[in-house]
C-alpha cells in the first residue's frame, strides 16, 4: 500500500500543476512577479540537489504562501494533495474543475462567479422548500422532512 505524500511532494505536484496552467515556468515566474529566468521554481520541480547540502531543493512554507497569495489560491492550497480532493468529489466535478482551470483567468473568474451564485440560489430554494408548509391546500400532506411512524 502506498503511503501518503510528504508536503514537499505535494508542493512539487502543485507547482507542476501551476506550470501547466501558466503554460511554462517563464510565464509562471512572470505571473508571480519574478524574473522570467529565475531558476528557483525549476530547481524545486526537478528536486535539484543543493550544492552545499546535497539535499533536493524544496519549497518552504513562506514561498508556498507567497505563491498562493499571488495567484489567488486559498491558504494551504499548495499543501493539499489534489488526489485526496478528487476522492471526495464526483468524477464529473473533477473533470469540470479541470476544464475551468484551463480557461483564461478572467473567464475562469466569471465562470466561478456564475457557479457560486447559482449554487447559493439553489441552496436557498432548497432550504425554503424544506421549511415552507405545503401550498396545495392539503394540510395533511407530508412535509418532505417529516417522518411518520407506521403503526401495525
Amino acid at each position: 500500500m502506498e503511503g501518503m505524500k510528504t508536503v514537499e511532494e505535494v508542493r512539487r505536484e502543485r507547482l507542476a500543476q501551476l506550470r501547466k496552467e501558466a503554460g511554462s515556468l517563464v510565464a509562471l515566474n512572470e505571473r508571480l512577479g519574478l524574473n522570467a529566468r529565475d531558476a528557483t521554481l525549476s530547481q524545486i520541480l526537478n528536486a535539484a540537489k543543493n550544492s552545499r547540502t546535497g539535499t533536493p531543493k524544496q519549497m518552504g512554507s513562506k514561498l508556498a504562501r507567497e505563491i498562493e497569495t499571488a495567484l489567488g489560491k486559498e491558504v494551504g492550497w499548495m499543501d493539499t494533495d489534489p488526489a485526496l480532493l478528487e476522492t471526495r468529489i464526483a468524477p464529473e466535478l473533477a473533470e469540470l474543475a479541470d476544464s475551468v482551470n484551463q480557461l483564461p483567468e478572467d473567464l475562469r473568474d466569471l465562470v466561478l462567479a456564475i457557479v457560486q451564485s447559482s449554487l447559493k440560489t439553489a441552496q436557498a430554494e432548497h432550504t425554503k422548500r424544506l421549511s415552507d408548509p405545503p401550498t396545495d391546500g392539503n394540510m395533511n400532506a407530508e412535509h418532505p422532512t417529516s417522518r411518520r411512524m407506521k403503526t401495525g
